[in-house]
This record gives C-alpha cells, sequence and structure tokens, in this order.
C-alpha cells in the first residue's frame, strides 16, 4: 500500500467491489498475530460509500464523517477512490 502512495485499496471479486483493505487495519491485524497468508477478506472493511462520477462534491463531507472510503463507480464499474486527503485537498484549492 504505502510503496504506492495508497492508504486503502479496493478488493475486487472479478468486476464487483467485495471489500476495502486500509493500512490501519492490515497494521491492527498484523500486530495481533494475524497470519499473512490469511485471505484478505479477513481484513477487508465491507462497508464504504458509491458515489458515481456526476454526483456533487458537495456530498462526500457526510461520507468523510462518517469514516467512509468513498467508490466512484461509473456504470457499475470501479473508476476510482476519493480519499479524506483528497477531499481536503480540492476544498483548500477551491476556498474563495
Amino acid at each position: 500500500l504505502k510503496g504506492r502512495g495508497y492508504s486503502q485499496v479496493p478488493v475486487l471479486d472479478g468486476d464487483r467491489v467485495a471489500g476495502i483493505v486500509n493500512e490501519r487495519d492490515l497494521l491492527n491485524f498484523m500486530v495481533q498475530g494475524g497470519d499473512a497468508s490469511a485471505p484478505v477478506s479477513e481484513i477487508m472493511e465491507t462497508e464504504f460509500a458509491v458515489v458515481e462520477p456526476a454526483n456533487k462534491v458537495s456530498m462526500l463531507s457526510r461520507f468523510f464523517t462518517k469514516d467512509l472510503t468513498v467508490l466512484v463507480l461509473d456504470n457499475g464499474r470501479l473508476a476510482g477512490v476519493i480519499t479524506k486527503i483528497d477531499y481536503i485537498d480540492f476544498v483548500s484549492r477551491n476556498l474563495p
């Protein structure tokens, strides 16, 4: 994750998003003695928010206050992940 600059990545089952793995959950799993050969499904989060490319940026804050990862799906296919940092960067660049 960190080597590529990601704090979270989606877990796909074919084209369907099955969950999210983030560095916090991965670290907690390993610190608690988790087996590195365990399936990803043991640590992935299955609660996340979904938006479409046409949705307004203003709707994102409600997801981040609930500590949800936001996935962008375009016609049902994963198009991207929006992080809290992405949102903060966008808002700070667009302040009046």
